[in-house]
């Protein structure tokens, strides 16, 4: 019988050491999970800031988001996995085995999402170029074109008034392409939302065009090879890997909801996702500022007494400046915190530690105040003023995002931060 076991975010599995499920988990995500301790010949195996679905022989443990649900988790997944733009620290945040599905809870849909996500890959690899390779074709020519076949020139050509040749084409029948012409062709077919059938339809022209096909697939005996020239179909596979299995398209129909074995670092979900959001708010409303992230704030060296010399820098990184055009300096300074701050302030003192080792760099490197915002999610959060000089202050706000609203509201509460801090 199936166990299913809801955990939150910060929970322990406890495996026997070197059992199937142990090392299923660490061959697949290993790089999520880590070891605490080992107690009377188990594991204990643990995660942080990552939510998802794990099903482990009969068990299927649940990692829940402390701030929000699997629906807003994914529709936040799907904007960063489908924006164009390209992130500095592009450090992989999601995880999946599409081998391993895995029941979705009653009410939550994730039917949608996974398309669209799909949709996205799509347009990542059209931008980039479909896939072509040479395939071996025979064709009866007036002209000599590769070799000539000789038993069927004889059979075909008896007055020899043509050539029947046989030569390699340069065409796009590659196994990739034929692979996700077929799944489009059958994701069509769902009850999904008008906007998103349209893309598929349109997707299924562009590679019907390309393929020079108009008929379904058979792909037993096709198989998708990872190659150097195919790198950025990497992703749409993986996907296209569970969409393949037998039970996804049977249970889908039937109003069941199927996924596979996924994990998501949400800390870096969240970090990404703000800093989209603010890049908009930015762009639309405030014209006088750009946003950079990432940026390494080399100012404080580190320095070797013994030999007498400057030995690198200690490194601080904050999530997003947004600096004047015209002066180039820096006004504010965001960093993201995955926690949640509702009714209580649950940032730790080493948050504004860090926050303050920003402001001060920067205002020592530009000769100007710096505002600091610390992001997370909540409702309310403290205001930290400091006393620079008399009639000066620099201010860390502490501010929230409840995201559980909609991207909108989300929008309008950081546009509203933003408008008390950015000047006119």
């Amino acid at each position: 019988m199936q166990d299913d076991k809801k955990v939150n975010e910060f929970s322990s599995l406890i495996l026997s050491i070197d059992s199937q499920e142990e090392r299923y988990l660490i061959n697949n995500f290993g790089k999520r999970f880590f070891v605490t301790r080992v107690v009377d010949n188990n594991k204990v195996i643990s995660l942080q800031n990552t939510i998802g679905i794990i099903k482990l022989g009969e068990v299927t443990y649940r990692f829940y988001s402390k701030v929000s649900n699997l629906i807003k988790v994914f529709s936040m997944l799907e904007k960063v996995h489908g924006t164009e733009y390209k992130f500095k620290k592009n450090k992989k945040f999601w995880h999946f085995d599409p081998k391993t599905l895995v029941d979705i809870e009653q009410g939550m849909n994730f039917t949608e999402q996974l398309i669209s996500m799909f949709i996205s890959e799509l347009w990542k690899v059209k931008k980039i170029g479909f896939s072509k390779t040479y395939n071996s074709k025979e064709e009866n020519l007036n002209y000599l074109k590769g070799r000539l076949f000789i038993g069927k020139q004889i059979k075909y050509n008896v007055v020899p008034k043509k050539f029947y040749c046989n030569y390699n084409e340069l065409n796009y029948l590659t196994a990739e392409n034929l692979i996700l012409f077929e799944i489009i062709n059958k994701l069509i077919h769902l009850s999904i939302d008008s906007k998103i059938k349209s893309e598929l339809i349109y997707f299924k022209n562009e590679f019907a065009q390309a393929l020079n096909i108009d008929r379904r697939i058979n792909l037993k005996g096709i198989k998708y090879k990872a190659t150097r020239l195919n790198m950025h179909y990497e992703t749409i596979m993986y996907l296209s890997e569970m969409f393949l299995q037998k039970r996804f398209f049977s249970t889908l129909e039937s109003g069941e909801n199927l996924f596979c074995n996924f994990l998501i670092k949400m800390d870096d979900l969240f970090e990404k996702y703000i800093l989209l959001l603010v890049k908009e708010i930015i762009e639309n409303f405030f014209p006088k500022y750009r946003v950079e992230e990432q940026v390494n704030l080399n100012f404080v060296r580190k320095y070797d007494e013994k030999l007498d010399r400057e030995n690198g820098f200690l490194t601080m990184i904050p999530d997003i400046i947004i600096y004047n055009k015209t002066s180039n300096k820096p006004i504010v300074v965001i960093d993201t915190k995955y926690v949640d701050i509702t009714n209580k302030n649950k940032l730790n003192n080493n948050a504004y530690y860090q926050m303050l080792s920003y402001m001060f760099s920067l205002h020592l490197q530009n000769e100007t105040l710096v505002t600091g915002i610390l992001l997370s999610h909540g409702t309310s959060g403290h205001t930290y003023r400091i006393n620079y000089r008399e009639g000066q202050h620099m201010h860390i706000y502490t501010g929230s995002v409840d995201l559980l609203n909609t991207e909108e509201k989300i929008k309008d509460s950081l546009k509203l931060m933003l408008d008390k801090v950015l000047p006119n």
